[in-house]
């Protein structure tokens, strides 16, 4: 009878174990700390959003959204009056692209951005000189 039922508690924390585990693989946002935010990034200013306006990719396959941030101050990269914000998705016409989880910034929103180099060529899409994304740390 002892074996039975030492038997059963262990299949049972086995399961409860593994359904835990497959849990955790749904997660799909995880904090970074500041500090590994801040070491990524190559700019961090603190700033207003005054001005944003929704684009197609060259494919014409996703919308991407360039937010103007006025800056107020430059904790860290080279200093700047206004930088250009990438965020992925946005309304052109009457199509809209909502993309989640991820940053949606509106006109007068304050805050502190933690900015990397866009790479994806969004600066040649605008013709803009100073283009950045968000920081994010993919899993």
């Amino acid at each position: 009878m002892i074996k039975n039922y030492t038997r059963k508690m262990l299949l049972s924390a086995l399961i409860g174990f593994l359904g835990l585990t497959s849990l955790n693989a749904q997660v799909m946002l995880k904090e970074i700390p500041l500090a590994q935010q801040i070491e990524s990034s190559s700019l961090v200013v603190e700033g207003k959003v005054i001005s944003k306006e929704s684009f197609w990719n060259a494919d014409h396959t996703n919308i991407y959204t360039v937010n103007t941030v006025e800056v107020y101050k430059v904790f860290k990269g080279q200093p700047a009056t206004t930088v250009q914000v990438v965020t992925k998705g946005g309304t052109v016409g009457t199509m809209a692209q909502k993309v989640s989880p991820s940053l949606n910034l509106d006109t007068n929103d304050v805050g502190v951005f933690t900015l990397t180099n866009d790479a994806v060529g969004h600066a040649n899409a605008f013709r803009l000189m100073l283009v950045f994304k968000v920081f994010t740390n993919t899993i």
